[in-house]
């Protein structure tokens, strides 16, 4: 029985790491996309100013255009990032089911024992009485209940 205790521990131990894992992996892949994001967006805004400079040298009107483009780029980017700042916060906390600790603290033994007899020999009663069959020459106590 020890064993099989012991088994069903194992197992809820390792379903709870494998949700575990499953979590952090979740987590971390969430963070990575953010990171992604934020990377793809500066390369972005560079490319756009890049633009804007060149653009600037050749055509004023254009070079406005695309500043205003740039602008309102920049603007929803910094939507994102108070978005990210804001809503992300990654906590993993595992709540214990103290109900587990409590029912197995609480137990005064792993079963109930009860008294067997198969062939209904004898037979008690909860109103029995004890009987002394013992005769003076008798060494050793003895009853009947």
């Amino acid at each position: 029985m020890r064993q099989e205790i012991n088994d069903a521990y194992d197992k809820l131990e390792k379903n709870t790491i494998a949700k575990l894992e499953l979590l952090r992996k979740r987590l971390s892949h969430s963070i990575q996309i953010d990171i992604s994001e934020c990377l793809k967006h500066t390369d972005e805004l560079k490319s756009l100013s890049n633009v804007v400079l060149e653009i600037g040298q050749k055509d004023e009107s254009l070079a406005f255009k695309a500043h205003q483009k740039c602008c309102k780029k920049l603007s929803a980017l910094n939507e994102l990032v108070k978005d990210l700042r804001e809503v992300r916060e990654y906590l993993m906390k595992m709540h214990i089911r103290q109900y587990i600790i409590h029912l197995v603290s609480s137990l005064s033994s792993v079963g109930e024992l009860a008294q067997y007899n198969p062939n209904k020999i004898i037979k008690t009663s909860s109103n029995a009485t004890t009987i002394t069959p013992k005769v003076q020459k008798d060494p050793n106590e003895c009853s009947i209940r």
